[in-house]
């Protein structure tokens, strides 16, 4: 890889501004300062130092975020911060993806990814990957029979949509686990406004066999293991 791709991806600067650095010897590889920013390098063996202090390359990561309420899904708000701003270095200098948006008032399991092909396996209804959310109601829960044969809603582009068949495990009369493959614009939400309910509070707990690990606090993050990325794919029956 050459040494400025490496840099410029993990948000070092410009390829003008590498340069710059290089030359005025703020980079050093293997404890030299190399004659070019186009020399290749090995990312995950030669020792790379940035003013002095170490670049942390890391590859193909996903994170599991515990996403706290208040804070959004993608780029800043007005008034409500961004979840990206959650994470510290090295992990803020990656060019991470969320893997399935949450609502500002809702929390839970929230996974950023560098790949872009795993990027699409997770998000894409066509994969059948799971979601599982735990949900309060402002009401009794009801008949849950149209959840489970698929409601008309509308999506985030105002068009009528027809949910997959979602299951649905009732936990006390006002909550509930549901698990659907889709992600629609408020989609929980507005399942549960086709029956008559209105969401108070919504968890994403798993997705696939991935639950949120339990010793994470909101806010807190931790990259995953090889076998961990696998339980994603996996039924959760």
């Amino acid at each position: 890889m050459r040494l400025e791709k490496m840099l410029s991806g993990m948000k070092y600067g410009s390829r003008k501004e590498i340069k710059a650095a290089l030359r005025a010897g703020r980079i050093r590889v293997n404890g030299e300062v190399p004659r070019s920013e186009q020399v290749t390098i090995d990312p995950l063996n030669d020792q790379v130092l940035f003013d002095e202090l170490p670049v942390q390359y890391k590859d193909n990561v996903v994170l599991m975020l515990y996403k706290p309420t208040g804070f959004v899904s993608s780029n800043r708000e007005e008034g409500a911060p961004a979840v990206m701003e959650l994470l510290e270095e090295p992990y803020s200098r990656l060019k991470l993806n969320i893997a399935g948006r949450l609502d500002k008032d809702a929390e839970g399991l929230l996974l950023l990814v560098q790949n872009g092909e795993m990027l699409h396996r997770i998000i894409s209804p066509a994969k059948g990957v799971t979601k599982r959310y735990l949900v309060t109601l402002a009401g009794p829960i009801g008949d849950i029979t149209p959840l489970e044969k698929g409601v008309w809603i509308e999506d985030g582009k105002n068009e009528r949509f027809l949910t997959k068949p979602a299951r649905v495990e009732v936990v006390d009369p006002t909550q509930c686990v549901i698990t659907i493959t889709e992600g629609k614009y408020h989609q929980v939400k507005r399942m549960f406004l086709s029956i008559d309910n209105q969401v108070e509070s919504l968890k994403r707990v798993a997705i696939g066999r991935l639950k949120l690990d339990p010793n994470l606090a909101p806010g807190q993050y931790r990259e995953l293991k090889i076998e961990e990325i696998q339980l994603i794919f996996e039924i959760d029956d």
